[in-house]
């Protein structure tokens, strides 16, 4: 009886995905990804909203190409650095598709979430009107309100510079979180 021998560097999937999941890298996505996500960030923080719109708009139409969970917060995302940079039918658009595609995932307080955030940046830029319908359309579906933060994280994310929220990620357990962004696993206490 002939034995075939594992390749050298080559794990089993579910000793893979276990180590992914410790290691704190971001699951699903690949690295190059996560080097567009950390400029769009850099740009946001620049104030450059068109250009970080622009990235996190290609990177959520990639994440819903793959079927990604994080392609409904990185559309709501895109769509808000769109309304900020002064493309509010653009910025609608996306931001609506991903309060859909959470609405679709029964995600609650996901959806109430990003739904604030996107209202915030509406606000922000003087539309009123147009925050008050967003917020109207999606406030039966949305949770009433979000989990209180468990533990302290770092303020960005180790690896896409993602800005974290510890009152809007979600919680694996009371010390560890989820990115936004990428999906990376945060823990607490670790900067």
């Amino acid at each position: 009886m002939r034995r075939f021998r594992r390749r050298p560097g080559l794990l089993p999937l579910r000793l893979l995905r276990t180590f992914r999941f410790r290691s704190g890298r971001a699951m699903g996505l690949p690295r190059p990804v996560i080097r567009r996500l950390r400029r769009a960030h850099v740009f946001l923080q620049a104030g450059q909203q068109s250009e970080a719109a622009e990235v996190f708009e290609s990177v959520a139409d990639e994440a819903a190409d793959q079927g990604l969970p994080h392609a409904a917060p990185l559309s709501v995302e895109a769509g808000a650095a769109w309304i900020l940079a002064g493309e509010l039918e653009r910025g609608l658009a996306l931001a609506e598709r991903g309060l859909d595609w959470l609405r679709e995932g029964e995600s609650g307080t996901r959806l109430a979430i990003l739904r604030d955030r996107v209202v915030a940046a509406l606000r922000q830029t003087g539309h009123a009107a147009e925050a008050t319908a967003l917020a109207q359309k999606y406030a039966g579906a949305a949770a009433a309100s979000a989990p209180p933060a468990r533990a302290d994280l770092p303020a960005a994310c180790p690896q896409c510079g993602g800005r974290v929220r510890p009152d809007e990620v979600e919680w694996i357990d009371p010390a560890t979180a989820v990115c936004d962004y990428c999906g990376s696993v945060l823990k607490a206490g670790v900067e």
